[in-house]
């Protein structure tokens, strides 16, 4: 079902085609002012916007270039009751699939707004197939580079130990160079299980879901959240948790989904570490047969440039040393593995919100909170 945003400062007739909309089988909301729509953006996604160019206070264009910055793979269909094409042309050239004037027949709409619905998914498929084959060919990769890598670092991370051991011994006791020794032996153990931690990473991108197992309980993604209190406590950030009696058990193993929340968890505290805030995992269980995880911080945001690369492999915007960019990327390869769906939603300066969309099957789906 296509999801509808219709933008209209006449409310009846926003209201109206709404109703006529959902009449015809699609989802559709309506909103009756630009800085409406723009607030309904950031807290849910919608596949087309049906917008009124001509609204007073922030005009139908303008909304429609802020609107993209949240939403980048969002449609457009405008509406006017102005005959003057320059306004259509300015329209399309920000990217609007269709353009019709007002009165619009209530087929010709619905037709625009299918093809823009398929204009949609086409990218979004185009999208995941891209990134499906690109982490295939790195994963296909780092087999042979975690083999290469790992041998010498297990030989390196050994003879360091044996440094270690020596410089234990009497005849190191009274070198002044004794702890400058220690100190430099240390770094090099440390880094060399830096760099295990980085090739056992770029394996877990291509790791097929576990199929072992009896699934994940909410208690146990709840637990996730709370192995980070002592973090969050030191940052001062605070805690929450939305967890309704009848989300299910999750017809997927632990180590997976528990892996993908970790990441996101981390990602959302490193992202609150200057300033403290609130960190949120919501749970729910939606009508159409899908469970979703929410993780919600109140940090800076993600800038709207990057976020089109914030699940590519080895992208980062944190500062050099402070990550690995494999994190997300590993997150959108085990919840495609599992036949879900990973988002994000954030403005700068307005938090981010990450969003896992996972199927549920006949079993396992019984609510399960105590």
């Amino acid at each position: 079902m296509t999801g509808v945003l219709l933008v209209d400062d006449e409310r009846d007739f926003a209201d109206l085609l709404a109703e006529r909309l959902k009449a015809r089988g699609l989802d559709a909301r309506a909103v009756y002012g630009g800085q409406e729509a723009l607030d309904s953006l950031r807290q849910e996604d919608a596949e087309v916007v049906i917008l009124d160019v001509g609204m007073p206070g922030m005009d139908g264009l303008t909304v429609m270039r802020k609107a993209r910055e949240m939403r980048p793979l969002a449609e457009f269909v405008l509406l006017t009751a102005d005959s003057n094409l320059d306004t259509a042309v300015a329209g399309m050239r920000l990217g609007a699939r269709d353009y019709l004037r007002k009165p619009a027949d209530l087929e010709d709409l619905i037709r625009a707004v299918e093809t823009a619905g398929h204009r949609r998914r086409d990218r979004l498929s185009r999208l995941r197939m891209a990134e499906t084959a690109k982490l295939a060919a790195l994963g296909e990769l780092a087999k042979g580079v975690a083999h290469e890598i790992n041998n010498p670092l297990n030989i390196m991370i050994n003879e360091a130990g044996w440094i270690e051991d020596l410089l234990e011994e009497k005849e190191f006791e009274a070198s002044p160079h004794k702890a400058e020794m220690v100190r430099a032996v240390s770094r090099i153990h440390a880094q060399a299980e830096r760099c295990k931690a980085i090739t056992g990473k770029l394996l877990t991108l291509r790791r097929a879901p576990e199929i072992q197992g009896l699934g994940t309980t909410p208690q146990a993604l709840v637990q996730v959240l709370e192995q980070r209190r002592a973090r969050a406590e030191s940052l001062g950030v605070t805690l929450a948790a939305e967890v309704p009696a009848d989300f299910p058990v999750l017809p997927f193993p632990a180590a997976d989904l528990e892996l993908v929340l970790g990441h996101l968890l981390d990602n959302a505290l490193d992202a609150m570490e200057q300033g403290g805030g609130t960190l949120r995992l919501a749970l729910r269980r939606e009508e159409d047969g899908h469970a979703v995880i929410e993780v919600e911080d109140s940090g800076p945001g993600v800038d709207p440039g990057l976020q089109p690369r914030i699940f590519e492999p080895f992208f980062s915007t944190k500062e050099v040393g402070k990550g690995t960019g494999l994190g997300l990327a590993i997150c959108w390869s085990l919840v495609e593995a599992m036949g879900g769906r990973i988002s994000l939603y954030s403005e700068k300066g307005r938090g981010a919100r990450f969003r896992v969309r996972l199927p549920l099957t006949d079993k396992n789906t019984d609510g399960n909170n105590g």
